[in-house]
């Protein structure tokens, strides 16, 4: 069942991305990386204030040419061991949380930083405890990193998957 979304964002923009999903977001928010383009990855930030929701989307088979693809495991383990090792100012708070995510099997966890380092972008938010969920659908996978706030929660909420 979809988080309902909060009656005050109704006046908000709507964003649809080619690669599977959709999200709102307050008028004088900035965006910032591959808004709606129709390639096969996509990674998009929304900065309000100090609040943030980033959505980063890719191609399941991103492992070496010939390798089978990566298991969605096998990538939240890659996507943890890169965001520890960046820099002082990372620390992983948890583990992997097992969740539906829309449906789809997925993983919850969270960590204090300034910065998040996608599978080939990164987003920038205040430094301070971040939410990251990765999963899973058909031939994508999904990261969303967004700032552990009020606000950040509302853009989260707004997050859809286009059928």
């Amino acid at each position: 069942i979809p988080t309902p979304i909060p009656a005050d964002t109704a006046n908000w923009n709507n964003l649809v991305n080619n690669n599977g999903f959709s999200f709102k977001y307050p008028k004088e928010a900035t965006l910032s990386g591959y808004v709606g383009t129709a390639t096969a990855s996509a990674a998009v930030q929304v900065n309000m204030g100090d609040s943030v929701l980033g959505v980063e989307v890719f191609g399941k088979g991103m492992g070496q040419s010939g390798d089978p693809p990566l298991t969605l495991e096998r990538i939240v383990d890659l996507t943890r061991e890169k965001n520890a090792s960046a820099s002082a100012n990372q620390k992983i708070l948890t583990r992997p949380i097992s969740i539906l995510f829309a449906g789809n099997k997925g993983y919850e966890w969270y960590l204090e930083s300034s910065k998040f380092y996608g599978n080939y972008t990164s987003f920038i938010s205040r430094l301070g405890k971040n939410r990251v969920i990765q999963f899973e659908k058909g031939t994508k996978s999904y990261i969303i990193f967004t700032t552990f706030d009020d606000l950040g929660e509302q853009l989260l909420s707004t997050f859809r998957l286009n059928l």
